[in-house]
């Protein structure tokens, strides 16, 4: 419990009381305890955030000719754990177009997962794995029970993928609302 403070002039001791600044310390010190034990994660936040370490990131190291990799200091990079990817090859796609299939109880013959790896391999796995549940609903309108190359080519004209929409939008970008008009004067109605 805090000692309040005494108005001049009382018949109290002054001894018990705190001076001014140190007694509205104290008291914000009793909020802000109060306040963490309401709301222990924001605070558990900011006290944490003041522990965190800095690191500064630069390709060159003052007074060295040497360049660090990444703006990485090497001491920090000899800590961390590098890995090496690699492109996924023609059987891993096909293995994990498979499992992809497996999971959506989707059935597809071999023409279909070699469709499906080609076009993997021109775009990205992301969109060989939506086209695999698109083209499972053309099989279903058609009311068929496994995937064929048709469906494939029938989804994959329907939804493009990245490049083929840079291209579409390129080739049409005159179309479109926001381009420049040619001439000063603009059509009204």
């Amino acid at each position: 419990m805090l000692p309040r403070r005494l108005s001049p002039g009382s018949s109290q001791e002054a001894s018990f009381a705190l001076p001014v600044p140190e007694q509205e310390a104290a008291i914000r010190g009793v909020r802000e305890s109060c306040e963490a034990e309401a709301h222990p994660l924001p605070q558990r936040r900011a006290r944490d955030w003041r522990l965190q370490s800095l690191a500064a990131l630069s390709r060159r190291i003052r007074g060295t000719s040497y360049q660090s990799p990444h703006g990485i200091p090497i001491d920090l990079l000899d800590q961390l754990l590098i890995i090496s990817t690699t492109p996924y090859s023609d059987k891993e796609t096909k293995q994990i177009l498979k499992i992809r299939c497996e999971e959506e109880d989707v059935e597809m013959n071999e023409d279909t997962y070699t469709v499906l790896t080609r076009i993997e391999l021109e775009t990205s796995l992301r969109y060989a794995m939506q086209l695999i549940t698109a083209a499972s609903l053309v099989c279903r309108k058609r009311k068929g029970t496994e995937v064929q190359v048709e469906d494939i080519k029938r989804v994959y004209s329907l939804f493009l993928d990245k490049s083929r929409s840079t291209q579409y939008m390129k080739e049409y970008q005159d179309a479109f609302l926001f381009n420049e008009l040619k001439g000063d004067t603009m059509d009204t109605l």
